[in-house]
């Protein structure tokens, strides 16, 4: 029994292969071979051609072809042919778009002048055409059988003029059987594209690497992209220790992984822009309500599944934001920095990156924050004893002022309370505790205590200062010693 016989919705299993040369290979590229079992889905309007289901994808074939095709026709298959049931919306990653993550001046440039021109290559039926058109703002039409795309369409990229982006026929290999192949490869071999966007479908990912590696032997910038990979469809690629795969290939290779390479780059987790910082952050937030199911903006995958970690998702330089900064400092020390100190310490972060030239490590945020916050001179709080009533505090705190140890004396309706007094009383300054937080240490010492200070001055300016002890108290008065440090008067 021939292919070409089978009715809609019978299964078969292909026991021989026909077709000599050209037809021939044309088969073996899109694996249709001995033993793979495949179901008719349907026939075109006019009968011709005929889509069928084999190895887990959609696949269409002339009818005079399929009658190259030997079967045995079986009662079922004994893989199944099914959609994911599931399928979370996600935000677009927006990875690389205008340059958001590529250093500029980076690789080597163009002339100037030069048009940018890229081709999409791919197989049928994979997103080509509909990629096509969200580029350049047509409306092509987007088929289901041979035949939609038989020639290139062009177009400019929207919004860059000097640039046009062609739309190919699906071709299966770079050996070409039917017209629609040919003029696919002759457009790649002869107009030389300046960058390749290999569009794969991530539910058939078997069939679609045959050709990428044609492709990649061509010596021309290729970008992959995975169709239906953020819609929540796995390709089924196990790449649980990437780790593992990139020493190999350096290895083998002898060549460096490219820091923005899918997801074995260096930075392919990381973000530096504020905005996707602050977005990140929040996100990993909330995967506290939902730990089975990853959804973070700008990173389509979790880095865990992929053996990588997320030291790397938010790095600091001067585009960083003060989200991104309070994600640093919370993750690796423990420190829940109030909103309204994020505004102060981050433009100080920025400024450190641009005075610097470069993107700083966390212990150096760490140090900086420490260094504009947490002041010991002049006047630093050694230790204190109290006398409590219900609501009174008699307050004796010895401290050292300018070297020298002094005892400072006050009395109010608490620690704080009264030690605010006796600064007052000493010295002859007069301010206001207006935002005031305290925490335990979640990191290192887990026995201290850390608490954030906003204090006005006499003239209404903002001071903010923290405070570190095992003391509770203590971090508290120290806090404010340390933003007493900041007045010019003290």
């Amino acid at each position: 029994m021939k292919l070409n016989e089978l009715k809609i919705g019978q299964c078969a299993r292909i026991t021989s292969v026909g077709g000599e040369g050209a037809l021939r290979q044309h088969f073996l590229d899109m694996g249709v071979i001995p033993g793979a079992e495949v179901t008719l889905v349907k026939l075109a309007p006019m009968g011709d051609p005929m889509e069928l289901q084999i190895h887990g994808y959609e696949l269409t074939l002339r009818v005079a072809d399929a009658g190259e095709i030997t079967i045995d026709p079986i009662d079922e298959r004994t893989r199944k042919h099914e959609r994911p049931d599931r399928i979370y919306k996600s935000d677009h990653p927006g990875l690389g778009e205008t340059g958001k993550y590529h250093a500029k001046g980076d690789g080597e440039k163009l002339p100037e002048g030069t048009k940018l021109t890229f081709a999409l290559v791919g197989n049928q039926n994979c997103g080509k055409t509909t990629l096509f058109n969200q580029l350049t703002g047509s409306n092509q039409h987007v088929g289901n059988f041979p035949g939609v795309t038989v020639d290139c369409k062009s177009g400019m990229i929207k919004g860059h003029e000097n640039t046009s982006v062609t739309d190919l026929p699906g071709i299966y290999s770079m050996s070409p059987y039917s017209s629609e192949e040919i003029v696919s490869r002759n457009f790649v071999l002869n107009e030389k594209p300046k960058a390749i966007i290999n569009i794969v479908d991530a539910t058939n990912i078997e069939r679609n690497l045959y050709l990428t590696m044609q492709l990649l032997e061509m010596d021309i910038p290729m970008v992959v992209a995975l169709n239906m990979f953020s819609q929540g469809i796995d390709p089924e690629l196990d790449f649980s220790n990437i780790n593992e795969c990139i020493d190999i290939y350096e290895a083998s290779t002898g060549l460096d992984v490219h820091p923005r390479h899918p997801y074995a780059g260096d930075l392919v987790y990381t973000a530096f822009s504020g905005s996707h910082q602050d977005a990140i952050k929040k996100g990993m937030a909330k995967m506290i309500e939902h730990p089975d199911r990853w959804e973070v903006p700008y990173l389509p995958i979790d880095p865990l599944d992929v053996g990588r970690n997320y030291d790397p998702i938010i790095r600091i330089n001067s585009q960083s934001g003060k989200g991104g900064v309070a994600y640093i400092l919370e993750t690796h020390y423990g420190l829940h920095i109030p909103k309204i100190m994020q505004q102060d310490f981050g433009p100080k972060v920025t400024q450190a990156s641009v005075d610097m030239d470069k993107e700083l490590t966390h212990e150096e945020i760490y140090n900086l924050f420490m260094e504009n916050y947490y002041i010991k001179e002049p006047l630093s709080v050694l230790y204190y004893t109290e006398e409590s009533s219900d609501d009174h505090v008699n307050l004796d705190a010895r401290v050292n002022y300018r070297g020298r140890e002094m005892s400072l004396k006050g009395n109010g309706n608490g620690i704080v309370d009264a030690f605010c007094k006796a600064i007052m009383d000493e010295f002859g300054v007069t301010f206001e505790i207006s935002d005031y937080s305290q925490h335990s240490l979640a990191y290192g010492n887990k026995s201290k205590a850390i608490t954030y200070v906003q204090v006005y001055d006499c003239k209404k300016q903002p001071h903010f200062a923290v405070g570190i002890s095992s003391n509770t108290a203590k971090s508290s008065i120290r806090a404010i010693a340390s933003a007493i440090n900041q007045f010019k008067k003290i």
